[in-house]
């Protein structure tokens, strides 16, 4: 179907011929070549696509054989709704560019509401000017349990309005917004966090990339049925990772990880929840899964349900 698997050429349109074929057929399996690693990047728009759309489909499976999709943000590894009989197997997903920079606290200073960061080179320069998503757009202080410690439990959520360069492209200004903006508890507001990030002594700030940060990036599996995840793992998603909504059968999760390359030096797996689990008909199985969880910045399990009510039967 021409997909290259040499990390450079956009294999988008390649990957879903093939998606595209197995559908016609009813039913197929779609190899991957053993350890190749497949660019998948389609739009450049900040359009939400997924390398495998599986809709109303039936009888797939595919074969990642440790082969590496990497996506570019906001962009997701799969959608499967409607459908049955799915499964993949195999794979590493990883994105590129990174949905997010970090940086080594210089400064907070509360009156003028700013923290001053040095972002290190394995980071591309971040982009300034004004935060413009109408998503929530946070950042996230770290300040570690002990000298040196790479978990913290002391980490504040905090809205940032814009991005400003000082005296090097990597030495940047967040400037802090009054209040959480966008989010569902916009009163709430930043100086006291703020202060908190401080008085912990943060060491430094996770901040979603200016424009695709906190997009998208999901997986989800939804109205379907003996859907299969298996063997696969995740580097880091841009937000959400794993959306499970409203399924009549079975869905399994085996050796399903959300891991980072470098713990030693990334503080950041996801910005929201991990298994994101919502009005099913039959339980959903997790398996051998391996979460870093300390880095997942909501929930790494959100499962719950909402009570329904019949208010009306037509036949028996």
């Amino acid at each position: 179907f021409g997909a290259v698997g040499d990390g450079l050429t956009d294999d988008m349109a390649a990957i879903h011929k093939a998606v595209a074929a197995a559908k016609a057929a009813g039913g197929a399996i779609i190899r991957f070549e053993k350890e190749k690693h497949y660019r998948v990047i389609g739009k450049d728009d900040l359009t939400y696509e997924v390398a495998f759309e599986l809709f109303d489909t039936a009888n797939i499976k595919i074969e990642g054989h440790g082969s590496t999709i990497i996506l570019h943000p906001p962009d997701g590894l799969a959608k499967i709704q409607r459908s049955r009989n799915i499964q993949i197997d195999g794979l590493f997903v990883d994105y590129d560019p990174l949905p997010y920079y970090q940086g080594k606290v210089t400064e907070i200073n509360i009156e003028k509401m700013t923290v001053d960061l040095v972002v290190p080179e394995r980071y591309p320069v971040p982009l300034t000017g004004k935060c413009e998503s109408k998503s929530p757009y946070f950042a996230r202080s770290f300040a570690p349990d002990h000298p040196g410690a790479r978990t913290s439990h002391k980490t504040q959520s905090i809205y940032i309005d814009s991005v400003t360069a000082l005296d090097d492209p990597r030495h940047v200004r967040l400037h802090v917004g009054q209040a959480a903006k966008g989010s569902d508890f916009a009163h709430r507001t930043m100086k006291p966090r703020l202060i908190v990030a401080k008085k912990a002594g943060a060491t430094e700030f996770i901040v979603p990339h200016k424009e695709y940060g906190h997009r998208d990036g999901l997986t989800s599996i939804l109205r379907s049925a003996r859907i299969k995840f298996s063997n696969v793992r995740y580097y880091v998603v841009p937000y959400f990772w794993m959306q499970v909504k409203g399924n009549s059968g079975p869905v399994t999760f085996e050796n399903v990880d959300l891991k980072m390359k470098h713990p030693e030096t990334e503080l950041l797996a996801s910005w929201r929840d991990g298994f994101h689990i919502k009005n099913a008909r039959f339980g959903t199985l997790i398996d051998g899964c391996d979460m870093d969880g300390a880095a997942q910045y909501d929930d790494t399990f959100a499962i719950y349900t909402r009570i329904h009510n019949v208010v009306s039967q037509e036949s028996n």
